[in-house]
């Protein structure tokens, strides 16, 4: 049955919002949420060598079960299903068909723990994954290299429902229990009728007398259950999830490209297995289907995935003589990128590969400097092949694990990926990541202060790409033009170079007695390689007085300017971006748009006359722009 509990009067009111982690532009909506929190949480709960085997099973539509069916199940729920304020915002009536999805795992723990323990245990030494799951709220026992660090990850499942509900089975590898327990998650309501509030959390299980809710243990129910809802699950270690009343955004295609862009590598490694089914369409994801999936569904992927899994294959297969490994930045100081780091010959190699449509793989060495456990060698591995295709975004994965959003230099025509897998530089950048695990923060409550040049070493590993390849074609131009023919090179710019510029729009306006006087000594201005003017409700982007040889690339970023701190970091989607949906880029002459999105517009420029508008903007707001010039190395003129 299910149970909610009164509210205490000295209780504070709670309205759980571990949900809105996820909604960030960085995950593709509930579909991919789910399946990336799922799934790393089966992988952290692995046992044995053999892969982990996640199997997925949406029934929607004609295959959703009847309201009749589910009648029993959720009937003395509807009255808190139905509550106002209980932050359900479209749910089904009572009697409706139920549409749901079932995710299982096997080759995994189960939720081991005792299932009686109702406060977090005193000896961190000691784990209840069971308490943690359905008892526990911002608590985690993961550490070290496991994926999840918050504790939030679960909530995935009651925001996958319309009525914020789901059911676990646990068979528990240690003693073999076979538990079931249903978490409902609202906000505190009342429902009609009754003056009492009623706490957010709603639990499906045994009541004793005290009120705490037992999981169940009788066969015979959680037989009937688990047939309700086609659970396969008999003796097998594992966990066994049930998400009723499935959202209608959650579809097998989002399932399918979500499971494919976000854990193709521990497929290629043979650590994971993914199945998909719904209705008669069944997918299974493992090593030797994954290539004939994306070719048969590449509707659904990026027009990069095949090359991305192409390099991602070839990583895996990179045998001890291929690698070229990196000279270490100095343990003692803040890791750095310098042209010392990579030896000429392995310059030549890494830019004959390149040129030849090669893959390359680099291993870095670094030393992570823990506050507690002193210095640690560590390293992480770059991949690059040549890709006309591929806008030059490296793509970063912890252990398997895509952090989507780190914000690393792009190096054009370069697809690359960024693997962290050693434990020690896996666990530092973990502490760093966010709720999502999209991101790397310097200012994580879990990184901050517990690492020595911990936020350097955030920057040396996102910029490693950019910065590789900017020393590669440092110690190559002179020589060798010829050897990057097939990609662009974009260095990062230098502050104190003529390279970037810098406006607020308006413009500070001129004071009497601001005027030269004829016999003040005039000093030739600086020379400029682009200028940005202001115009009605925005700026134009212009050739400077020295500008480069083209081509060349210019990436303006811009934000409304603000009194402290840097107004790009301030920047949101909310204030404006860029490009056909927002506010329009307008080019003349030899320019055009290359890329737009949220507040970054790069051009390319391919001769020495152009002018770029960008005007759309809120005219009682001053516009902070920022401008860098990328140089573009080719040798084909035809480029």
């Amino acid at each position: 049955m299910w149970c909610f509990r009164p509210k205490e009067a000295a209780e504070k009111i709670r309205n759980p919002i571990q949900g809105e982690f996820f909604a960030t532009d960085a995950i593709d909506g509930p579909a991919q949420a789910l399946v990336r929190e799922s799934v790393q949480n089966s992988l952290d709960a692995r046992s044995g060598a053999a892969p982990v085997s996640v199997r997925i099973t949406l029934s929607v539509g004609e295959n959703a079960l009847l309201g009749p069916a589910v009648a029993e199940l959720f009937g003395n729920a509807w009255p808190h299903y139905e509550a106002k304020g209980n932050g359900l915002l479209h749910p089904p009536k009572a009697g409706s068909p139920c549409p749901y999805l079932l995710i299982e795992d096997f080759g995994t723990k189960g939720l081991t723990g005792d299932p009686t323990q109702s406060d977090p245990n005193t000896n961190p030494e000691i784990k209840n994954p069971f308490f943690l799951f359905f008892r526990a709220e911002g608590l985690s026992a993961k550490s070290g290299t496991e994926l999840g660090r918050w504790g939030i990850g679960k909530f995935v499942f009651p925001r996958s429902s319309l009525i914020s509900t789901h059911f676990g089975l646990t068979v528990r590898h240690d003693d073999k229990r076979r538990l079931l327990l249903g978490a409902a998650t609202l906000k505190a309501h009342r429902i009609a009728g009754q003056d009492v509030m009623f706490s957010p959390d709603g639990l499906f299980g045994m009541p004793r007398n005290d009120g705490f809710v037992l999981p169940i243990e009788d066969d015979a129910k959680i037989r009937k259950i688990c047939s309700l809802f086609g659970v396969t699950r008999e003796t097998e270690p594992g966990l066994s999830v049930v998400v009723p009343f499935v959202d209608p955004e959650i579809t097998f295609e989002k399932l399918l490209a979500a499971a494919t862009k976000d854990y193709f590598l521990p497929i290629l490694n043979e650590r994971l297995e993914i199945t998909i089914k719904a209705g008669p369409t069944i997918i299974r994801l493992a090593a030797d289907t994954l290539d004939q999936m994306v070719a048969t569904h590449r509707a659904l992927l990026n027009e990069g995935m095949v090359t991305l899994i192409a390099l991602a294959r070839s990583a895996s297969a990179t045998g001890n003589e291929e690698w070229i490994r990196l000279k270490e930045s100095d343990p003692e100081r803040a890791m750095r990128w310098s042209d010392s780091l990579v030896a000429p010959e392995q310059v030549n190699a890494i830019r004959s590969r390149l040129a030849s449509h090669k893959p390359v793989s680099i291993r870095v060495p670094v030393t992570v400097r823990s506050r507690r456990d002193g210095n640690i060698a560590s390293s992480f591995d770059i991949h690059l092949l040549a890709d006309a295709t591929c806008d030059g975004r490296p793509l970063f994965i912890r252990e398997g694990l895509i952090i989507a959003d780190v914000r690393g230099r792009r190096a054009r025509e370069i697809r690359s990926l960024v693997i962290i897998d050693d434990k020690s530089l896996a666990a530092m950048l973990g502490d760093s990541e966010n709720p999502a695990h999209t991101q790397w923060q310097k200012d994580s409550s879990n990184f901050k202060g517990r690492y020595i040049y911990g936020p350097a070493m955030i920057v040396f590993v996102a910029e490693s790409v950019s910065a590789l390849l900017a020393i590669v074609n440092r110690q190559t131009d002179a020589a060798d033009t010829a050897l990057t023919i097939d990609f662009f090179s974009i260095q990062p710019p230098d502050v104190d170079e003529p390279n970037s510029e810098e406006a607020v729009t308006p413009k500070r306006k001129r004071k009497p007695g601001d005027e030269a006087s004829s016999d003040e000594v005039q000093i030739d201005p600086k020379p400029t390689r682009l200028r940005i003017i202001r115009t009605e409700g925005g700026f134009s982007v212009l050739p400077g007085s020295s500008p480069p040889t083209p081509p060349y690339l210019i990436e303006v970023r811009c934000a409304y300017d603000i009194r402290a701190g840097n107004p790009l970091k301030k920047w949101h989607s909310a204030d404006f971006t860029l490009g056909p949906s927002g506010i329009p880029i307008v080019c003349h002459g030899d320019a055009a748009v290359f890329e737009a999105r949220d507040n970054l517009a790069v051009l390319k420029v391919k001769g020495s006359e152009y002018a770029v508008h960008i005007v759309g903007f809120d005219v009682n707001r001053d516009v902070y722009v920022r401008a860098e010039v990328h140089e573009v190395t080719i040798a084909s003129p035809e480029v």
